[in-house]
């Protein structure tokens, strides 16, 4: 069986890749190209750990969303998606059995010189969980 953060991260890459209207990539490190926006790119960001007790031990697992978009203002072209993308995180059933919690932890805008208006804003989401000490 995969690891919970790799449940998390496949589970959000599907929802995502049937409930929105753009593309949906996970992990991609290659530079999209203006054909290809908008996409969201799904890849884990960072995790820590804390032991609970002898047995347990609880994760927070940060996860980002990165939606590239062209437009004006690019900013407001990318917010429609980033709230289809948080409902469909936060309200689905799966996830919900992997993790004790689930939440937005933060947000970043960037503007992009391009040759037409281009940004990319990365959503982290926290999900908490708990495993025992010697599983993942």
């Amino acid at each position: 069986m995969a690891s919970v953060v790799e449940q998390i991260v496949a589970r959000v890459a599907s929802i995502l890749g049937t409930g929105l209207t753009c593309a949906v990539e996970r992990s991609r490190e290659a530079a999209l190209s203006r054909g290809e926006l908008p996409c969201v790119v799904v890849m884990p960001s960072e995790e820590d750990s804390e032991s609970v007790d002898a047995r347990d031990d609880k994760s927070t697992f940060i996860l980002a969303l990165e939606i590239h978009v062209r437009g004006t203002p690019w900013d407001q072209v990318a917010d429609p998606i980033a709230l289809s993308a948080h409902a469909l995180i936060v309200k689905d059933a799966v996830i919900a059995s992997l993790v004790a919690r689930v939440r937005r932890h933060s947000t970043k805008w960037e503007g992009h010189d391009a040759d037409a208006t281009a940004g990319v804003m990365t959503r982290h989401y926290r999900f908490i969980y708990l495993t025992p000490a010697e599983s993942l």
